[in-house]
């Protein structure tokens, strides 16, 4: 059939005995929907049941929100019929580096030999490779951080080639930068909250807290909000990991606030150095930074870290709630032209 969605989604197709009772479902194939209304449209998506041994008879389709924040996915052009003799690898997978992949899939004849399909994601030609004989396949020469692409065919006999398989994607990893890191948001696509690389970390509800890119008429700023000062609830823009000692490092950034309190007169960006990009558990505070240019001005900002001794590779920039600072109030620390770069000597 043909399926599109307007966010990334899975669906999970399946077999149930009784079909007013979810709980006979049997898992055959989860399909990945890589085609987004937004991007074109429609995608065609085959499943195989060649593999189910059960005794249903109720073919069924469940979402599968991988977003956990609803979805859609609309269908259309549904079409059940017997099995070509010689049918498509299913279950495609990826194992990835920050410049390779190992790609694999299910068999589902005797074959012995494939011609893979892959590209780099948003690329209009899939690049061909015949004649695969090795399940899995490794791609070599990737470049970090990129949405790549493929799909596989089946050679049965001479003659007998199946139909192509569904079309898996997969991302190579993060690769450590080098300096200069230099970052002004304005190329974040819709819906991105952060650049490929950097992370997120909120810690408590997300009415407590977000993080989010800001358009203030003249470019894109990266927002870290604390919608309720009091408790514990933090959030922090972790950059990427970097191929240099921080103690060799110094980390630049114009910032501003703004707050519910009008006599407010500063608010404080507290830096964090974790060895874990993901949990501000493995790591400590190093220092914080008061921030007393009020939006719309924005201060231009200097953090050496030349004092640094631990093993941490990332830098996290964090805004916390509670009494820490005398935090009392709402308020926004608005980022914008970070740049991570080896220290002056001015600075150490």
């Amino acid at each position: 059939g043909k399926l599109y969605s307007y966010t990334h989604e899975k669906l999970d197709i399946g077999i149930m005995t009784d079909p007013v009772d979810p709980t006979t479902f049997t898992l055959v194939e989860e399909v990945d929907i890589i085609d987004i209304v937004f991007n074109g449209g429609f995608g065609t998506y085959t499943v195989y049941f060649n593999n189910y041994t059960g005794n249903g008879h109720y073919i069924a389709i469940r979402g599968n929100n991988i977003n956990s924040e609803g979805f859609n996915v609309l269908i259309d052009n549904i079409v059940v019929s017997e099995a070509p003799s010689c049918i498509s690898p299913t279950g495609l997978a990826a194992d990835a580096t920050f410049d390779s992949a190992d790609l694999s899939w299910t068999a589902n004849n005797d074959e012995s030999s494939w011609t893979l399909y892959w590209k780099e994601r948003g690329a209009e030609a899939y690049t061909e490779v015949l004649n695969v004989t090795d399940n899995p396949y490794t791609l070599s020469n990737l470049s970090a951080a990129t949405a790549y692409q493929f799909y596989v065919v089946a050679h049965c006999d001479e003659n007998d080639d199946s139909d192509p398989s569904a079309v898996y994607s997969f991302s190579t990893d993060c690769n450590a930068f080098t300096l200069p890191l230099s970052e002004n948001f304005n190329n974040l696509a819709a819906g991105q909250g952060v650049p490929a690389c950097w992370n997120t970390i909120i810690e408590g509800s997300m009415n407590n807290c977000s993080i989010n890119p800001f358009y203030d008429e003249v470019n894109n700023v990266l927002e870290i909000s604390i919608n309720q000062p009091y408790g514990s609830a933090k959030a922090a823009v972790v950059l990427p990991e970097i191929d240099a000692p921080l103690s060799q490092c110094q980390i630049s950034f114009d910032a501003s606030y703004r707050s519910d309190n009008e006599s407010t007169t500063e608010k404080h960006l507290v830096i964090f150095v974790l060895s874990d990009p993901n949990d501000l558990e493995t790591g400590d505070v190093f220092t914080s930074v008061t921030i007393n240019d009020h939006y719309p001005n924005f201060g231009r900002y200097t953090v050496p870290f030349g004092n640094y001794t631990g093993d941490g590779q990332y830098i996290a920039l964090v805004c916390l709630g509670g009494s820490s600072f005398g935090e009392s109030d709402p308020y926004v620390v608005s980022i914008d032209n970070i740049e991570l770069s080896e220290a002056s000597s001015s600075t150490d």
